[in-house]
This record gives C-alpha cells, structure tokens and sequence, in this order.
C-alpha cells in the first residue's frame, strides 16, 4: 500500500532453494492461487527436476505467462499473473 493505493504491479519472491519436492510445488501453487492481476512472483530454486514440475503447472494455467532464467547457479522462474480475457 502506498497513501491508501494498491500498487498495481506487485512483486514478491517465494525462495524455494531448500524446500524438498513436493513441498515446493505445493507451496508454489497455494501462492499462485493468492496472486491477482498485474502481480508478479519470482521463484527462486535450485531443482531442476521441481523446476520442470512446476513449468507443467504453468503451462497449465491460463493466466500467467512466465519465463524462466539462471542466475548464479539459482534457477529463476519469473511469474505475472494476468487477467484472462
């Protein structure tokens, strides 16, 4: 919140470097649920077996476009929710 205004846009990171499969999914998912238009998440992982679990559930969902990218050994999955249309 800003002066009483939702900040259109927001960001949030979920750090899933320690989190064993499949806890990580799980709780990728409850968050994906909780996100709204416009808002953004960035998962941070180290898996590459839960990353390409939850490359499945994004592929799944019809309101999130998403990219993946690698950053110091860390796998990134950056995540926008989007209205669908």
């Amino acid at each position: 919140m800003n002066g009483g205004r939702l900040i259109m846009g927001h960001s949030t990171t979920l750090n899933l470097v320690d989190v064993p499969w499949p806890m990580s999914i799980l709780k990728c998912n409850q968050r994906l649920d909780a996100m709204r238009s416009g808002e953004r998440m960035t998962v941070a992982l180290k898996d590459a077996d839960t990353k390409e679990n939850l490359v499945l559930l994004l592929n799944a969902l019809p309101d999130v476009e998403w990219e993946v990218c690698e950053n110091g050994g860390c796998i990134l999955l950056n995540i926008k929710k989007r209205s669908v249309s």
